[in-house]
C-alpha cells in the first residue's frame, strides 16, 4: 500500500506542474468549483482492481440509492480549494461507519486530511489513494478541526498545519483493504462495500448543467474544453434512466437536484470522461455502550450514561433503526423497574417506549410504544440474546430491571 502512495505523490507532483505550465484552469476552473482530483496511472489502478464473483452483478437491484438505507451524509461545500479529492474520500469514511459499525452520522474533518496527508496537495490536488491516510491514523470529528480552506486556491496547497489537529481524538476506525474498482463493478462495489471515492473527467458543459438542470436531469457531456478532474462519492443508480447518482461537494443546496447530488449518463459522452472508483473495508470497534439493548422490531439501543440521582439513571447515545441511527435519550427508573426511551431526541421525539418489567428471569422484558399505533407489547433483550433477558458478556446489567428477573 505504501508503494501506491509513493507512485501517485510522483504523479501528482508531476502532474501539477503541467498544470502550472497549462494554465491553472486544468485544476481549479472557477471560483467555488475547485477541482483537483488527479486520476491514478493506469498501472496503479489496474494492479489493486478488486475481483468479484461473476454473478454479483446479476443480484443488484434495477436502481439503488444509499440515501434509503440512512448511510450517505449531508454534501458540503469545498470552496476555490481542489480538495475534491479529501471529501470524497470523508464522504466515503462516513458511509462505511455508518454501513458497517451504524456509527454515526459523523461529520468527519477533510481539514485532517489536506493538511495531514503531505503525499496529496492539498488544495492543488490528490487521489484516491488518500483514503490510506486512515490505515495507520483514525479520522477526527470536523467541530474538532473544521475546514478552513474554502478561499484557499492553487498554487497554495494549504494553509492550516497539521500539528493543529493534535489535540483532536482519533476515532477508533482504520482503513483496510483499499482497492480500485473496474467499471463493470461500480455498482457491485457500491451496493456490498457502500458509497466511496468517485473519479470524472470535468468538461465545460458540466458547470452548465450544475448551475442550469432541472431535478432529475442526467448530465451527459456534449461540449467544452477539458477543465480538470473531480472526486464525489457515488451513493446510486439506476437501470432505466441510465445514469449513477453521485453527491457532490460544491455545497448542500446546490446542482440541479437542490440537494448537492447529480445524475451522470452511465455512456454516451461526447469525450472519455475517465471514470474511475475506490473503495475499501474497515476495521474496529462498534460504539462503546454503558448499556446496550435490542428488541424485537429490530431496534438496537446504545446507550452511556450521562447523569444519574437516587431515582433515575438518565442516558444518552443512538438507537440503529435498521435504515438509519438515530439520536437517543433513555430514563432508567430504580424504583419501578421501569424505562422510558425517546427516540430522536430533540425533534419531537416521534416515539417513546415506556417499559415495564413483566414476568420472571428468562420470560423477557415487555413493552408498550407509544405513540406508534399497532404495535402493542414488543419484546426487549440486552443486547446479544435473542432468547430472553440474558446480559451479554460486554454489556451491564440495568439496574431496577434485572434486580426484579
Amino acid at each position: 500500500m505504501k508503494n501506491t502512495r509513493f507512485s501517485v505523490k510522483w504523479l501528482v507532483v508531476t502532474l501539477t506542474v503541467l498544470s502550472f505550465t497549462l494554465g491553472l484552469g486544468q485544476l481549479l476552473f472557477a471560483a467555488s468549483y475547485g477541482l483537483g482530483d488527479i486520476p491514478l496511472d493506469k498501472e496503479t489502478y489496474k494492479k489493486f482492481l478488486k475481483t468479484y464473483p461473476d454473478k454479483a452483478e446479476q443480484a443488484l437491484p434495477t436502481s439503488y440509492d444509499a440515501r434509503n438505507d440512512g448511510i450517505v451524509t449531508s454534501a458540503k461545500d469545498q470552496g476555490d480549494c481542489g480538495a475534491c479529492w479529501a471529501f470524497s474520500s470523508a464522504g466515503a469514511m462516513e458511509a462505511h461507519l455508518l454501513k458497517k459499525f451504524g456509527f454515526g452520522p459523523a461529520d468527519l474533518s477533510e481539514q485532517q486530511l489536506v493538511s495531514c496527508d503531505l503525499s496529496m496537495l492539498g488544495c492543488c490536488g490528490g487521489s484516491s489513494t488518500a483514503i490510506q491516510y486512515w490505515e495507520s491514523d483514525g479520522p477526527i470529528y470536523e467541530n474538532c478541526f473544521p475546514y478552513a480552506e474554502s478561499g484557499t486556491s492553487c498554487p497554495t496547497y494549504r494553509t492550516v498545519n497539521c500539528s493543529e489537529a493534535s489535540g483532536c481524538e482519533r476515532l477508533p476506525f482504520n482503513v483496510v483493504d483499499w482497492h480500485t474498482v473496474a467499471e463493470a463493478d461500480f455498482k457491485t462495489s457500491l451496493y456490498e462495500e457502500g458509497p466511496s471515492y468517485w473519479r470524472f473527467s470535468v468538461y465545460e458543459d458540466f458547470f452548465d448543467f450544475w448551475n442550469t438542470g432541472n431535478p432529475g436531469d442526467i448530465y451527459t457531456n456534449s461540449y467544452g474544453s477539458y477543465a480538470g478532474g473531480h472526486a464525489v462519492l457515488i451513493i446510486g443508480w439506476d437501470d432505466a434512466r441510465n445514469a449513477y447518482l453521485c453527491k457532490n461537494s460544491w455545497g448542500a443546496t446546490g446542482g440541479p437536484n437542490g440537494d448537492g447530488t447529480f445524475w451522470i449518463a452511465y455512456a454516451g459522452h461526447a469525450h472519455n470522461l475517465s471514470f474511475g472508483m475506490a473503495n475499501f473495508d474497515l476495521t474496529g470497534e462498534p460504539q462503546e455502550c454503558d448499556y446496550c439493548l435490542e428488541d424485537s422490531i429490530g431496534f438496537e439501543w446504545c446507550m452511556n450514561v450521562i447523569d444519574q440521582d437516587s431515582d433515575a439513571i438518565y442516558l444518552a447515545g443512538t438507537v440503529d433503526m435498521g435504515y438509519e441511527v438515530r439520536s437517543a435519550v433513555a430514563t432508567f427508573l430504580k424504583k419501578n423497574s421501569g424505562v422510558r426511551m425517546c427516540g430522536d431526541a430533540g425533534s419531537g421525539c416521534p416515539f417513546t417506549y415506556n417499559w415495564k418489567l413483566q414476568g420472571s428471569s428468562g420470560s423477557g422484558v415487555w413493552i408498550n410504544v407509544h405513540p406508534v399505533a399497532g404495535h402493542g407489547a414488543v419484546e426487549v433483550w440486552m443486547c446479544g440474546s435473542a432468547t430472553g433477558t440474558k446480559k451479554s458478556s460486554d454489556s451491564k446489567a440495568v439496574p431496577g430491571l434485572t434486580d426484579n428477573r
